[in-house]
C-alpha cells in the first residue's frame, strides 16, 4: 500500500513534467537524515518537476552552497544542521532540519528567512506528510494586489520551468523593484539566489506554532 500523502500530492499537482532519477546510493546516504516519506517519495517519483515548475523537489547537494551562504552570519546557522528540499516557481526553499523539522523557508523575493518554532525530533515524518497533503498550488503562487495569480500568465509568456529554473522580479524587490508581473523574468535559481544574497542580509521573521 503507498503512502496516502505522497498519493494526495500526485493527485494535486500531478504527475511530474520531469524527473531526476535518484540512485540507489544517493537514497542511501539520506535516508536516515531526512523523513521516511521524502525519501518515499523520491524512490518513486525521483526529484520532481511539478505543475510546470510550480513546485520541485530538489537535490540537497545542489543547494549546500546557496544555503549557507542564506544562513552566513545569522543565529540559525549553529542551530541545526539544514537541508534544501524543494523550491517553487518564484524562488522559495523548503528546508528541512535534521533534529528541527521543516522550520525554514527562504523568501528569496522578500528577502527573507521565514523561521517557525521547532518541531519535536519524533514528529518530523509527519510534519512532513503534512506538507504533502494538505498544500494547494495556490499556496506556492504569487498574486498582485487585486487577487490575480501571476503563475499560469508566466507559463503562457516564458514556458514552463526547468528544475533549477524559476522566475524573478527584476530590479529585484531588495534593490527597490516592484513585485509586479511585466517585472518577471526566468532565470537559474540558484545564480539568482547567490547575487540576491550578496545585495542585503535577509530578514528572520518567526511564527510560533503551537
Amino acid at each position: 500500500m503507498g503512502n496516502k500523502y505522497i498519493e494526495y500530492f500526485i493527485d494535486t499537482f500531478g504527475q511530474a513534467m520531469s524527473s531526476i532519477t535518484v540512485t540507489d546510493e544517493t537514497l542511501k546516504k539520506w535516508e536516515k537524515v531526512l523523513p521516511t516519506a521524502l525519501i518515499e517519495l523520491w524512490k518513486k517519483e525521483g526529484w520532481g518537476n511539478y505543475r510546470d515548475g510550480l513546485i520541485s523537489f530538489v537535490n540537497p547537494d545542489e543547494y549546500d552552497d546557496v544555503l549557507d551562504f542564506w544562513l552566513e552570519n545569522t543565529p540559525l546557522k549553529e542551530e541545526d544542521t539544514y537541508h534544501v528540499i524543494a523550491k517553487t516557481a518564484f524562488g522559495s526553499l523548503y528546508i528541512f532540519g535534521e533534529s528541527t523539522g521543516m522550520r525554514l523557508i527562504i523568501n528569496s523575493s522578500y528577502n527573507q528567512i521565514i523561521y517557525f518554532s521547532a518541531t519535536g525530533k519524533d514528529e518530523l515524518n509527519d510534519e512532513f506528510e503534512s506538507f504533502l497533503g494538505f498544500e494547494d498550488p495556490e499556496d506556492f503562487d504569487w498574486e498582485d494586489d487585486n487577487g490575480n495569480y501571476f503563475f499560469e500568465k508566466a507559463i503562457a509568456k516564458f514556458g514552463p520551468l526547468e528544475q533549477h529554473e524559476i522566475f524573478a522580479f527584476e530590479p529585484a524587490y531588495v534593490l527597490g523593484g516592484q513585485l509586479n508581473f511585466n517585472d518577471l523574468n526566468k532565470v537559474d535559481c540558484r545564480i539568482h539566489l547567490t547575487l540576491l544574497r550578496d545585495f542585503s542580509s535577509p530578514a528572520i521573521v518567526k511564527f510560533n506554532i503551537s
